[in-house]
């Protein structure tokens, strides 16, 4: 069983680190915000994957050899489960809009934005240490029989973090923009949200075991799992990104009937595929050379004009004619 444990785990962050390079091909093409964080948050997971799977081969395989270099790999995961639970939030803020506004906001935006950021971070980091402290060695005490002890709960508190936020961005998906990648994601955040919420059950209260003969836990197989259903949720629109041509509607398939009923101007014209294509008002701003503000007054005319109050209602309403 832990052979198959293993063989499953390395096919995981496989299909990770394949789906990441299909994403920066596609996000080379068209540049969203929230992807680019999106892919970061999916680096640092498929680099925690390899790091986890190699320390779980040593604890197995190595665990006579005092001098095993699994110690380096557990202060690998150190970085990089900081590094996740940091950009998971970062990305679902991201893909809702809710850190949206940047250099346009103004001095008290950035300064609110600033203070954000260090919320993410701050709480991520300590948990991440102290989850991990158990594992090093006793340097310091008081701090190692804390963690040792509640070990358990430490990391079901770190997956109820990042459950809560899918949780949320879930229920307010109706603020995702409307693209290629929409539906996906959607199916990403649900499917997050649920392996979350399983293993926050699983170590804190179950702690399953898939042999009792050994320390082969269930989290080790349906977090790969999750991994594998990760992977193909990304490769999937990023392939669709990368195989089409432009935008889902471009500039010259716009009818010219919807741009004279609703008097679409030049730049609305430009703006207006770039939207419907799910690009947020920075990333169409820097596609345009426009400033973002410039681009929110468009968009807010674009959405006057039509009688509408979200992009998939615009999307709709093109496609009719």
């Amino acid at each position: 069983m832990v052979k198959v444990v293993l063989l499953v785990r390395m096919i995981s962050f496989t299909v990770l680190f394949i789906s990441i390079a299909l994403g920066i091909l596609a996000h080379q093409k068209s540049p969203r915000r929230w992807l680019r964080f999106f892919l970061i948050y999916m680096g640092f997971e498929a680099f925690y994957s390899v790091s986890f799977t190699f320390v779980f081969y040593s604890h197995v395989y190595l665990s006579d050899q005092p001098s095993s270099p699994s110690m380096v790999f557990i202060l690998f995961q150190i970085i990089t489960s900081a590094a996740v639970v940091y950009f998971a939030p970062r990305f679902l803020l991201e893909l809702t809009g809710t850190l949206g506004g940047g250099r346009a906001g103004g001095a008290a935006k950035r300064a609110e934005l600033r203070r954000t950021h260090i919320a993410l971070l701050v709480l991520p980091v300590l948990l991440t240490l102290l989850t991990l402290l158990a594992q090093l060695p006793n340097t310091f005490q008081p701090l190692t029989i804390f963690a040792e002890r509640y070990n358990r709960f430490i990391s079901a508190f770190f997956y109820l973090y990042l459950f809560v936020f899918f949780f949320l961005t879930f229920f307010r998906r109706q603020r995702i923009p409307s693209s290629r990648w929409s539906r996906e994601i959607v199916v990403f955040i649900a499917g997050a949200a649920l392996f979350h919420f399983l293993w926050v059950v699983d170590v804190a209260f179950l702690n399953i075991q898939l042999d009792q003969q050994g320390p082969l836990r269930g989290i080790l197989l349906t977090n790969a799992l999750y991994e594998i259903f990760w992977g193909v949720i990304v490769a999937i629109p990023a392939v669709a990104e990368i195989g089409t041509q432009g935008s889902v509607i471009s500039a010259e398939d716009i009818p010219g009937e919807f741009i004279r009923e609703y008097k679409i101007s030049t730049r609305e014209k430009e703006i207006l595929p770039l939207m419907c294509d799910g690009m947020s008002s920075r990333d169409i701003a820097e596609a345009l050379f426009i400033s973002p503000r410039t681009v929110e007054n468009h968009i807010r005319n674009i959405y006057r004009k039509c009688g509408v109050k979200r992009r998939l209602e615009l999307v709709k309403l093109i496609g009719r004619y």
